[in-house]
């Protein structure tokens, strides 16, 4: 043999499972591989997704109006171009209130059961007091309240639309308006608010949709 050859010992690969012997192999010559146990193979299962399909809504706005910007629908006086729900509702239910209470919540100004509960108070006070006092109270203190109320409710409208048609000042003129003629007013501003333009004219739900092209009262 050659002086400077080198000589290389054989390693001994460690029996499976001695592991005493494996270790101590491993710390005399770290060069032996240590045995691979086989792994188990690993199997996924993914349950099927399930998709809901959500047609979407297409509304057809032919021949539809816009909605009007910074003034009134219509005319205080153009009652007649809707009779029921506005004019109904104003002059035989309730004195306007159940109509008042759904714009009201349309608009963003109150809430539809405060309203009607706050009516049926009035109601039940006008009574005992009719009963003490006598004359028509009954039927003066919940209407002054629905007076009272569709006046406040034509100045919210008036001002979050900036509507100006009464001139430079209009929530006097507008304020004038409502007092006058409440009834009028009210029933105009649920055609306003609603679109109503037929003499019959669906209801006066206040999540029911406007009959404007696009826009609409946004709350």
């Amino acid at each position: 043999m050659h002086a400077n050859a080198t000589v290389y010992s054989p390693t001994i690969a460690a029996a499976p499972g001695n592991s005493a012997i494996e270790l101590d192999l491993f710390h005399q010559n770290p060069t032996i591989a240590r045995p691979v146990q086989p792994q188990q193979p690993t199997y996924v299962v993914t349950a099927p997704q399930v998709v809901n399909y959500q047609p979407q809504r297409v509304e057809n706005n032919a021949g539809r109006r816009q909605y009007p910007v910074n003034r009134w629908g219509d005319s205080i006086c153009d009652w007649p171009r809707n009779l029921f729900p506005s004019c109904y509702c104003v002059c035989c239910v309730c004195c306007g209130v159940y109509l008042a209470a759904q714009i009201g919540q349309k608009t963003g100004y109150t809430q539809f059961n405060t309203v009607i509960a706050t009516f049926v108070g009035f109601c039940i006070l006008a009574f005992f007091l009719q009963i003490f006092l006598g004359g028509f109270i009954i039927v003066w203190i919940p209407m002054a309240f629905v007076g009272i109320y569709s006046i406040g409710l034509r100045m919210h409208i008036v001002r979050r639309e900036n509507i100006t048609d009464c001139g430079a000042n209009p929530l006097f003129g507008e304020c004038c308006v409502g007092f006058w003629c409440w009834y009028c007013s009210l029933a105009q501003m649920a055609r306003h608010v609603y679109g109503y333009e037929k003499v019959l004219d669906g209801d006066g739900d206040p999540f029911r949709p406007d009959s404007y092209a696009s826009g609409g009262m946004q709350v």
